[in-house]
């Protein structure tokens, strides 16, 4: 008899151990704050979503659940070629909103380090640089008497990822590059009130 009643506190004991790490994997937050950045460019999921954009808030306040931090990373898929009204409305990154934000942790899409931070005028300005160009030998057309297809000029347009600073939130560049790593939620739009207008305004 005590070797039941001791396997059934053990069983008990697993059970509620797994429940609470399950409990703290599947962590729900909700928070009140405005996007201040956005990552760029976006990248797909395979075999999930077409698109995932990552942004980022400050958080004012905390509605429910735990968090310490100033800036939250988000991150959303949706398949716009599938249906537009998954996708996120333009005033959420316009820089004059104030949201509530339903999220959740997801496997895959956690803590991370943040890429460079920028301005959107120092993103577009590095963008617009004249790069080295490079004169690349290619097999001239049979046809083509132009000596000059001989050397095609190839310019590289460099592509990297940024956090890219929401204009009207410049102010939030220094404490958003402080952070070495930031801790990143899922959104679920439009089900499960994952995104609220609240007001305009910062």
């Amino acid at each position: 008899m005590r070797i039941i009643v001791s396997v059934c506190l053990l069983m008990l004991m697993c059970s509620l151990f797994a429940h609470a790490s399950y409990a703290q994997d599947s962590e729900d937050l909700s928070i009140i704050g405005s996007v201040v950045a956005v990552e760029t460019p976006e990248f797909s999921w395979p075999m999930e979503f077409e698109a995932v954009k990552i942004f980022y808030v400050r958080v004012d306040k905390v509605l429910k659940g735990t968090f310490d931090d100033k800036y939250i990373r988000i991150g959303y898929g949706y398949n716009p070629s599938r249906s537009s009204q998954k996708n996120l409305p333009t005033e959420l990154f316009n820089g004059k909103t104030h949201w509530k934000f339903n999220v959740s942790k997801m496997s895959g899409f956690e803590q991370d380090a943040l890429p460079m931070v920028k301005t959107e005028a120092e993103y577009i300005a590095e963008l617009e640089e004249p790069d080295d160009i490079n004169a690349t030998p290619v097999i001239p057309d049979s046809k083509s008497d132009d000596k000059e297809d001989f050397h095609k000029v190839l310019k590289v347009v460099p592509v990297y990822y940024a956090c890219v600073i929401t204009p009207g939130f410049e102010a939030e560049k220094t404490g958003l590059k402080s952070m070495k790593t930031i801790r990143s939620y899922w959104l679920d739009f439009p089900s499960n009130n994952g995104l609220k207008l609240l007001r305009l305004g910062k």
